[in-house]
């Protein structure tokens, strides 16, 4: 009998170490991904998916208070073979960028990209060799997929590139990003790139992705009924009618 009470109290020690061992783990990887986001800038255009030729303002962040846009390194829009500066004030923590026509974009500044379109994702050749090549930046996430092109649950494969060399070793941090004057991560992946830079985030969630690895950022929208309306709305733009990945979603919205 003594011997089953010590063998009962000692499971239940090992229940409760391995209980602390997570709870430390879950607040460790909140803090990574704290200090990850504080050290990044990165931009929060008020809309990702704008309508063709309208102004639309772009939001220079860091963690979530506004951050001036750097003397000699203005806002970009970079798309299919253009590539423009934004409309900003000097010292000014947003921007005022067009989009001239329909087809996916990038907003770059600095080390910091966001992902916005003008219409549905096409799914075509042209989408996804824009997504996935570097722009050139001093410290780069490059996707090496279409986020638009997963399906809620799949990983997202990511590129982390220090003056145009993959970057080993690189804590990546990915949350969606809340709402409000001072949006703040609400962490879900901490990863680190392996030898050859790269690393993996699962898009479980819909809403604003702000992903971060070093200095640089990258921030794009999921909302998959977005997507299917303009679709809808836009069908001759889909590439051989490529229809949208879906997965069944849980209450909450979590993929299943």
């Amino acid at each position: 009998m003594r011997a089953a009470t010590r063998a009962a109290a000692a499971g239940r020690g090992e229940r409760r170490r391995a209980s602390r061992a997570g709870l430390v783990a879950l607040l460790a990887l909140a803090a990574a991904a704290a200090a990850a986001e504080e050290a990044a800038t990165w931009l929060r255009p008020e809309s990702y998916r704008p309508t063709a030729r309208a102004r639309v303002a772009v939001a220079v962040r860091a963690g979530g208070s506004p951050a001036p846009i750097a003397a000699g390194a203005p806002l970009v829009v970079v798309g299919a073979g253009v590539e423009h500066p934004a409309e900003h004030a000097a010292g000014a923590a947003s921007a005022s960028v067009i989009l001239p026509g329909a087809g996916t974009w990038w907003l770059a500044h600095g080390a910091a990209k966001a992902l916005v379109r003008v219409g549905p994702p096409t799914g075509g050749p042209a989408e996804r060799l824009l997504v996935t090549r570097p722009l050139g930046l001093p410290v780069e996430i490059v996707p090496a997929a279409s986020p638009h092109a997963l399906a809620l649950g799949d990983a997202l494969p990511l590129l982390v590139l220090r003056g145009g060399a993959p970057l080993a070793g690189a804590r990546v941090a990915a949350g969606v990003v809340g709402a409000g004057v001072a949006p703040a991560m609400r962490p879900r992946a901490v990863a680190r790139t392996d030898a050859a830079g790269r690393a993996e985030v699962r898009l479980d969630v819909e809403g604003t992705w702000l992903v971060t690895a070093a200095t640089a950022s990258l921030t794009f929208d999921l909302d998959r009924a977005a997507d299917q309306a303009l679709a809808r709305e836009h069908p001759e733009r889909l590439f051989r009618g490529v229809p949208f990945p879906t997965r069944p979603l849980a209450p909450g919205g979590r993929a299943r």
